[in-house]
């Protein structure tokens, strides 16, 4: 398993104009293969929260559109994989529901894994720390 996080600030991440590509952004990536090298489609599984699923961000896509833009510029088929859509991007599908707590969603997971994501994108944690729903048992709630 490989797990790969960006920082970014809030001036690297805005809505709107994407000529400036994410591998312009991010020169220090790069990712094994090209196409027709071993490389396999990426079906996506954005599962979360409202975060997850774009609410706040001008157009309703959030961080997912960002994603796909920069993986397929370095060559990788994309598929955004769930049973729910939001925000105006081409392959807008999630599994992401506004206002869920840890243990809301991981009763949610094992029908979202019936869409067979190879990745899995996780962003959870925020309504319970907004509610303070065992703030200190949330690592382990997951499980």
């Amino acid at each position: 398993m490989r797990c790969l996080a960006i920082p970014a600030s809030s001036s690297t991440w805005v809505d709107g104009d994407l000529s400036h590509s994410a591998a312009r952004r991010f020169p220090e990536l790069s990712f094994p293969g090209t196409k027709g090298q071993g490389r396999v489609d990426l079906r996506i599984l954005p599962f979360g929260a409202s975060i997850m699923s774009g609410v706040g961000s001008s157009t309703g896509d959030g961080l997912r559109r960002y994603l796909r833009v920069a993986l397929r510029l370095y060559g990788w088929e994309v598929d955004m994989v769930g049973s729910l859509t939001s925000g105006q991007m081409e392959d807008a599908n999630h599994e992401a529901v506004s206002g869920d707590i840890i243990s809301v969603a991981h009763d949610r997971l094992p029908n979202s894994i019936g869409y067979k994501p190879n990745v899995v994108i996780i962003n959870l944690g925020t309504n319970d720390a907004v509610r303070n729903v065992e703030v200190s048992r949330a690592g382990s709630r997951k499980e």
